[in-house]
């Protein structure tokens, strides 16, 4: 049973033919300026939040922005699904017939091709008149050159600003299951040695006929282009909140399968902090998207994927 209060004292308007955004926040204060700001940019007309017990002042920033609903649990986020896919579905059940439901974390900024032009009404209105139900994406790993880079970044500032990076090495790869293929590469492999897929991500939504079955695949669904990407801003939000000390208490409490892929990453930023450098040979600094386009990461060319045996 997924327990929510409606916190806001937010008045909604009618909600159809509407672009709705869905997204669970916990102590994410510092980036959630940039994350209001930049969605309403590109066109997201409303936004549906979870707040999962922050501490932080999120919860009061989030009640605070006229254009959303906020919903406040203390459930453990596992409660959520994998990466919050019950409760996406719960709220897109209440609130997502007749709209285009985005669902990101506070730490994507989702990209399209021409999104600077366009914005997601001129996008997802043509997406509509094909009939698509679902654009997919992946997860792009974004990062900093270093800690002092990392270090630069103040609330409100655009993310990319000062984690600017990612690794371009990607494999798109056939898959049985909606949205019929997975994306594997990216920094977070060569950095901290953890397994290079499960990047695949099914962000834009029509309706709520379509159940999340986590936050990579869906159930059957008309798949539509263009494709996307989410710029991830993981590693800054680890950077920033990096404490050697907790780090090693968070290892040493956890459950003996994870410890090693703590190890990992401590043992990384560990050397990241002494003045590591973070980018390698396939490292690019983002522009644009016009950028990602070019090097066929998003957009109409399936020419990047590669069907692979099931």
């Amino acid at each position: 049973m997924l327990r929510f209060e409606q916190i806001d004292a937010n008045p909604r308007k009618s909600l159809n033919g509407k672009i709705l955004l869905f997204a669970n926040v916990k102590n994410e204060r510092h980036l959630l300026p940039w994350f209001f700001e930049y969605y309403r940019s590109i066109g997201v007309d409303w936004f549906f939040i979870v707040d999962n017990a922050s501490t932080d002042g999120s919860t009061q920033f989030a009640c605070a922005q006229p254009d959303a609903t906020v919903y406040w649990t203390d459930d453990h986020f596992i409660i959520s699904g994998a990466g919050g896919a019950r409760w996406f579905n719960e709220l897109a059940k209440r609130h997502g017939a007749g709209n285009w439901c985005i669902h990101v974390d506070v730490d994507e900024q989702l990209v399209l091709p021409r999104i600077e032009q366009e914005g997601l009404p001129g996008i997802l209105g043509e997406a509509k008149e094909r009939g698509y139900e679902v654009l997919p994406g992946f997860m792009l790993d974004m990062f900093p050159e270093s800690f002092e880079q990392a270090l630069n970044y103040s609330a409100g500032q655009a993310p990319a600003s000062a984690s600017p990076f990612f690794d371009d090495d990607f494999l798109f790869v056939g898959h049985c299951s909606a949205p019929y293929f997975w994306v594997h590469g990216g920094a977070r492999g060569r950095l901290f040695g953890t397994a290079r897929g499960w990047l695949t991500k099914t962000p834009i939504v029509w309706g709520n006929s379509i159940q999340k079955l986590n936050c990579h695949e869906v159930t059957g669904a008309i798949v539509g282009e263009p494709t996307c990407a989410l710029l991830h801003f993981s590693i800054l939000r680890e950077m920033l909140g990096w404490d050697e000390g907790l780090a090693r208490s968070r290892i040493e409490s956890t459950r003996p399968f994870t410890r090693q892929r703590y190890n990992r990453y401590y043992n990384r930023f560990t050397g990241i902090a002494a003045g590591q450098r973070l980018t390698g040979e396939a490292s690019v600094s983002y522009e644009s998207s016009e950028q990602l386009e070019r090097r066929g990461l998003i957009g109409r060319s399936k020419k990047q994927i590669q069907r692979s045996p099931i």
